[in-house]
């Protein structure tokens, strides 16, 4: 029987456990790459050990890992006093595994709300860099949840990604804050990352924008962006971002996913045409 198990008696709530157990790999941040230097293999270790395939507190469940979100801003969580580690973050432990966002499948439950087999998502911060996680999913800060949706059950990657925090984050910046037109020049800087590349296929597909340019960190991010539906790719040099200016001529919309100092060129442009200016910067 691999769920905990729940006997009730005039004596209270008595829990059984099975004896099996399994080897469980963890990634151990072991030391700090420095702010200004790249996080490299030897910052980390693969720790193994056995852990029983029951959970060890009331209202937990066991997760086996399906698939972890590695994202650009854990960079800064590496580091203490990182100049770009926000007030509601904090920097890794050392010693201690990595955690993010990911999505599990419950092994076995002390919850009634989570059964066997159930996919849960934790989307931000808190599921550890485990193969297993033991978690309670009622904790707030985690916003963990069961999902329901079919499409997601059968491509648990997109909980973390397109039907995620990162696709609402596109969308909403786009059609909630931009709320762009036909006949709108979009320019989207971060254009070959996650939220980015979703905002320029969404300004695309569903917004049906004239125009959709993308600035990206060089010559492989920015043929990357012009495969999924970018006009233009530009990257960080005064000279290629004029080129795309050029190109596109007039510009009506700014989404800056990453506050790119190439950005700069299209904030002058807004100011001196006075054209609509909506700016959402993530």
């Amino acid at each position: 029987m691999r769920a905990a198990a729940t006997l009730r008696s005039r004596w209270g709530a008595l829990r059984c456990f099975s004896s099996e157990s399994v080897d469980n790999l963890s990634c151990i941040l072991e030391s700090r790459p420095g702010v200004g230097n790249s996080v490299s293999i030897d910052n980390f270790s693969y720790s193994s050990n056995k852990r029983s395939v029951d959970v060890s507190q009331p209202g937990h469940v066991l997760l086996k890992t399906e698939y972890l979100s590695v994202d650009p801003y854990m960079r800064c969580m590496f580091d203490e006093g990182h100049p770009q580690l926000g007030s509601y973050q904090e920097p890794f432990k050392l010693h201690q595994p990595l955690h993010g966002g990911g999505v599990g499948r419950v092994v076995s439950s002390d919850n009634a709300d989570f059964a066997e087999d159930d996919l849960v998502v934790v989307p931000f911060m808190g599921y550890e860099w485990s193969e297993y996680v033991e978690l309670d999913p009622t904790r707030p800060e985690l916003n963990a949840y069961r999902v329901e949706n079919q499409l997601i059950r059968g491509h648990p990657s997109l909980a973390l990604g397109a039907l995620g925090m990162v696709g609402a984050t596109a969308y909403i910046g786009l059609f909630k804050a931009g709320e762009p037109k036909e006949s709108d020049t979009v320019v989207v800087s971060g254009a070959a990352g996650a939220v980015g590349s979703l905002v320029g296929q969404l300004a695309r597909a569903k917004a049906r924008c004239k125009h959709v340019v993308g600035i990206c960190g060089g010559p492989e991010k920015c043929e990357a962006a012009k495969n999924i539906g970018f006009d233009v790719g530009a990257f960080d040099t005064f000279a290629q971002l004029w080129n795309a200016y050029s190109t596109c001529a007039r510009l009506n919309l700014l989404v800056d996913v990453v506050v790119s100092p190439a950005s700069f060129l299209y904030y002058v442009q807004l100011w001196i045409t006075k054209t609509r200016i909506s700016s959402q910067t993530f």
